[in-house]
């Protein structure tokens, strides 16, 4: 409940449809303390404001309080529109940042008397590939509906290949603004719940630049 501190907890299983080497950081655990319920439509373009909680009540988690985490960037946002994205830098971090989850979550909204509900967001990506070496990292989107005592049901996962907005590179990626994709996320099995809260998590592998920008959550059209 609003003002309530809980556990954010979030963990994979098979990242990239691979065996995990690594499987003793594969669970996220640290306590947040809860905000007021928001209520549909929200969006967050990160243009205004510059610290964690944004004007939307997004919030930037970082699994290991360590100096890798989501950064707002100015140097980029979504397809070019605007001033300002969220970026992970898998690229310049060090190794000790394989496997590590960041994220950004939203406020808890009250679905009880919302319809088709849908999440949407820009992302832009491509993995470390040079002539010897390819790393990439995983995108997932991950609901809690109990207060957030447990981010537990993932609805998105991505990663390698099919998440690359563009060629692999073995340069610290910087997208143009084509290099863009919106993805959208039907929530409409989270209807009628009262707590709904999204973490939009980074789990890295040592690859590259990860940014996601212009996050919405509403009701759709149809």
């Amino acid at each position: 409940k609003p003002g309530n501190s809980f556990d954010f907890k979030a963990y994979v299983t098979t990242p990239n449809g691979r065996i995990d080497e690594r499987m003793e950081n594969d669970t996220l655990e640290q306590q947040i303390t809860s905000v007021s319920l928001s209520s549909l439509p929200v969006s967050e373009n990160f243009d205004t404001g510059t610290t964690s909680p944004f004007a939307s009540g997004v919030s930037i988690f970082n699994s290991n309080d360590d100096r890798y985490l989501f950064e707002r960037t100015t140097r980029v946002s979504g397809f070019g529109v605007g001033t300002a994205a969220m970026m992970m830098d898998n690229y310049d971090a060090d190794s000790d940042i394989n496997g590590t989850l960041d994220a950004l979550i939203t406020p808890a909204f009250d679905f009880s008397g919302v319809s088709n509900a849908v999440l949407t967001f820009d992302v832009a990506y491509t993995s470390f590939q040079d002539a010897t070496n390819f790393y990439t990292d995983s995108l997932l989107v991950i609901i809690s509906t109990d207060c957030g005592s447990r981010f537990n049901q993932v609805v998105y996962r991505n990663g390698g290949p099919t998440l690359h907005t563009a060629p692999t590179t073995d340069q610290a990626f910087i997208p143009t603004s084509t290099e863009w994709r919106t993805e959208t996320i039907n929530l409409s099995g989270f209807d009628g719940q009262s707590d709904v809260a999204i973490a939009i998590v980074n789990k890295s592998g040592w690859g590259n630049r990860l940014y996601i920008d212009n996050i919405n959550v509403e009701t759709s059209c149809d």
